[in-house]
Parts: structure tokens; sequence; C-alpha cells
């Protein structure tokens, strides 16, 4: 009878560790989730050839990729130009080409959450 209680106590406190265990990983897995930062939407940026005003349609041909990021490459626009200088687009508005990507279709408008470089 003394054997019978002894494992069922052992078996009773393995499964309290068992599951205290399970719930202290569980709550320190949330834990960290909640403390990382948002993922930042990364842009396919090109520099903008022609006049165009922020905001509008960027035709195909006046526009030629620098990299993807969430951030936009250095400025090296033009000062005194008010129009687009470099654009962020979204993956989904361009189009592989070789090593490279181009707008897709004749023309696209930028993404207005990326940032636009102009330069007064």
């Amino acid at each position: 009878m003394k054997t019978l209680k002894s494992k069922f106590i052992a078996g009773v406190s393995a499964l309290t560790l068992l599951l205290g265990s399970f719930f202290i990983v569980n709550a320190m897995e949330k834990k960290d989730g909640a403390a990382k930062a948002p993922k930042q939407t990364e842009y396919r940026w090109f520099r903008i050839t022609s006049n165009y005003s922020p905001g509008n349609p960027v035709s195909s041909s006046d526009a030629v990729y620098l990299g993807t990021s969430a951030t936009p490459p250095s400025d090296d626009c033009p000062t005194g130009n008010n129009n687009q200088c470099v654009s962020g687009f979204l993956p989904s508005q361009t189009t592989a080409s070789g090593s490279s990507y181009v707008l897709s279709g004749s023309s696209q408008t930028p993404n207005p959450s990326a940032p636009h470089i102009t330069k007064n």
C-alpha cells in the first residue's frame, strides 16, 4: 500500500512539473513576441529620371531601379527639384528583369506609405 501511495505521489508530481514547465515556456514565448518590433515594409526604390509631381504615376521608362530596403537609399537628388527624385514601390508593383527590377505595366503610382525624396 505504501509503494502504491508513493508511486501515485510521484506521478502527480511529474505531471505537475510537466504542466508547469509548459505554461512557463508558453508565457515566455508570448512575452518575447510582444517585445518584437513590427516588421517594416520593404520597398523597391527607383530613381525617377523625368519630372513627376509627388504622388503622380511614373512611366516605367523613367524609373531606374536602385535597390530594395525598408528605408530609401542615400539622397543625391539635384537641388531645386520639387518633383519625385527617388520613390518607393511595393514588390507587387514591379517585375523582375534579369538581376534587376522594372515597374510593372506602362506606369505605376508610388506607394503613399513610402517616403519620396524631393529637393526644393
